[in-house]
């Protein structure tokens, strides 16, 4: 197996839905309700990491996958902008699509996510995945790599991550 060293910051990435905003047990039809994605309650911890990352220069960026209803992408937007996150640029995917085809490839981007079939293809293609574990997901223990856990300071999480960029430890596998 071949390694790749990236020694620039990566980007990092960060998931909304689950990991950005608390994710909300409920029956799937809901999240089509117009006000469902507005109404959200944040993750804390993680708008707080988003802010300490974006004030020590770090490219953060959010990619969350947006049905194409007309109104997810837009009330996702004034979320965003409610929790002082304005300045963070964000891509939204078309829901069903893979996220690690909307960024280059082998870019070494850091993906901070709570869907762990998310992270798998995002380290296919040759980017870092961080299990964002937020209380209700992990129970099947198919994730081994790096992550975060909801109650876990912003700044604990910070310094897992800035760890996880120093250029020594940065290191992604190549098939």
């Amino acid at each position: 197996m071949m390694m790749r060293l990236f020694t620039e910051q990566p980007i990092v990435y960060v998931d909304m839905d689950g990991t950005l905003a608390r994710w909300e047990a409920v029956d799937v039809k809901e999240t089509f309700r117009r006000g469902y994605y507005a109404g959200r309650t944040p993750e804390p911890e993680m708008v707080h990491l988003i802010r300490m990352l974006k004030a020590r220069g770090v490219d953060v960026r959010i990619l969350s996958c947006a049905y194409a209803n007309g109104y997810a992408a837009p009330e996702k937007n004034r979320w965003l902008d409610v929790q002082g996150l304005s300045d963070i640029p964000r891509i939204f995917v078309p829901y069903g699509e893979d996220k690690a085809d909307y960024i280059p490839r082998f870019s070494g981007a850091i993906l901070i996510d709570d869907y762990s079939p998310n992270l798998f293809a995002w380290e296919a293609q040759g980017n870092v995945g961080v299990k964002f574990y937020n209380g209700i997901n992990g129970t099947h223990g198919t994730w081994r790599g790096a992550s975060l856990d909801w109650r876990m300071t912003g700044e604990e999480m910070m310094e897992r991550l800035f760890a996880l960029m120093r250029p020594a430890a940065y290191q992604v596998a190549l098939a």
